[in-house]
């Protein structure tokens, strides 16, 4: 009786063992979150028209699109805008993007930086409100403009960086009387 048990115990075990580990296995595969991107693209460049006129170049080194929630998600991100006559206006580039088709926002994170002729903006969080064409950072800025430095802690700003308001603000530079307006 000892015998028996301890064989069916082997069996028992072996049986376990082989089938616990067998190649055939079947492996359902299913996302955690159930975020599947609708396209997934890699080294893009978008080119924007209107008309004959350019409005922008797009590029990113990889980005999602979910179509059910109007989003689409880029890193690496450049953005090339241009005025009516087809010179760059706006150089934006930053590590992430996130563009809402719906809200038609676009919001950088990480490493923002803004180029325009007027001025140049570093921050880590920007959000570019394309239906007012209105620039909001925060978590820091910093702008450079005619070899002055400002900083702050938030700012809004026009899209061409010429009507800029900041607060809590501190500067590096050098003003002439005529620049101060009181």
């Amino acid at each position: 009786m000892k015998k028996l048990s301890m064989l069916l115990w082997a069996i028992w075990l072996s049986s376990f063992l082989v089938l616990g580990c067998s190649k055939e296995q079947k492996t359902i595969y299913s996302p955690v979150d159930g975020n599947i991107p609708d396209q997934e693209s890699r080294n893009i460049i978008i080119t924007s028209t209107k008309g004959k006129l350019l409005e922008y170049k797009l590029k990113a080194n990889y980005m999602q699109k979910f179509d059910n929630k109007n989003l689409t998600i880029a890193d690496t991100v450049e953005i090339t805008a241009y005025n009516k006559k087809g010179e760059i206006q706006t150089i934006l580039t930053c590590d992430k993007a996130e563009l809402n088709d719906m809200n038609n926002t676009f919001i950088g994170i990480g490493n923002v930086v803004v180029t325009t002729e007027n001025a140049i903006l570093k921050t880590e969080y920007l959000n570019w409100d394309r239906n007012t064409n209105q620039f909001y950072a925060k978590n820091g800025v910093e702008i450079l403009r005619d070899n002055n430095v400002m900083y702050g802690e938030e700012m809004r700003s026009d899209e061409k960086m010429t009507k800029i308001e900041i607060t809590k603000v501190s500067a590096e530079g050098k003003l002439s009387e005529e620049n101060i307006d009181w």
